[in-house]
């Protein structure tokens, strides 16, 4: 609920409960006055008559009249605790409120300090640098000269910590948070990109290596049906090439000099 709506409220309710009060205090006392012009016999009783069952008539004026004496004496006997209830409502009302204008005057001009708007150095410079920004704003125009003198203390205070989370500060920190964020997200959508690329490599290489184990099966099987019809033509079945020794020119180029040297 807004604080003004709260203090309208609050108003309302008060008015109320005092206009109650004063309602009740004045019946009390019209009737303690009424009472006793009657019962002296400076007035005759007004007459109220109400027949009964029995078919006689019986005037209530009197019993009516003791009786919103005695009923207005009872709530007027209420009125003093209600006072002091009120009266502490009050006090708590009006220091809530003053918190609540200090904490909004404070909040102001701990923004203003925080974008740079004070320039100020010496403490009494300062203050009353904040004092006249609060004093000049338009939302705070109706709060008393102590509540702007309060808040701002309070934020020459924290004038530290106004500098040291600046909006510019702020600003910056959260660019560099938000650039780091979408060079997080480039990498993990490279390494997407990357797993997806070594999936369709290790796939492709199985399919390789099925189909050069088809193929080596079907040579198998070739050789095998091969060797199978070459004896009936007289022809040796397939076998593999033999494996040629292997000289070395070196060796054999000592050895003909030595049969050279020999012959000689």
């Amino acid at each position: 609920m807004p604080l003004e709506v709260q203090r309208l409220f609050w108003r309302v309710s008060r008015a109320f409960q005092i206009s109650a009060m004063c309602f009740f205090a004045l019946m009390a006392a019209v009737a303690a006055i009424a009472l006793f012009f009657f019962a002296s016999g400076f007035a005759e009783w007004p007459v109220l008559l109400v027949q009964l069952q029995s078919g006689g008539l019986v005037n209530i004026a009197p019993a009516l009249i003791g009786a919103v004496f005695v009923l207005s004496g009872l709530l007027l006997s209420f009125m003093p605790a209600n006072w002091r209830v009120l009266a502490l409502e009050n006090s708590h009302r009006s220091f809530r409120m003053r918190m609540e204008d200090v904490t909004q005057a404070y909040m102001v001009a701990h923004a203003a300090d925080r974008e740079g708007l004070f320039q100020m150095s010496s403490e009494f410079d300062a203050v009353r640098e904040r004092i006249v920004y609060l004093r000049n704003h338009p939302e705070l125009g109706e709060l008393e000269p102590d509540v702007l003198d309060v808040a701002a203390q309070m934020s020459r205070i924290s004038e530290d910590l106004a500098a040291r989370y600046s909006d510019a500060k702020v600003t910056r920190a959260k660019s560099f948070l938000a650039q780091r964020r979408d060079e997080a997200a480039m990498t993990d959508a490279r390494i997407e990109d990357a797993l997806h690329v070594t999936r369709e490599l290790r796939r492709l290489i199985e399919v390789v290596e099925m189909e050069e184990s088809v193929a080596a099966s079907r040579l198998e099987q070739l050789r095998a049906e091969l060797d199978a019809l070459l004896p009936n033509f007289d022809l040796a079945p397939t076998t593999p090439a033999a494996k040629a020794s292997v000289v070395r020119l070196a060796s054999a180029t000592g050895r003909h000099r030595k049969t050279a040297r020999v012959a000689k």
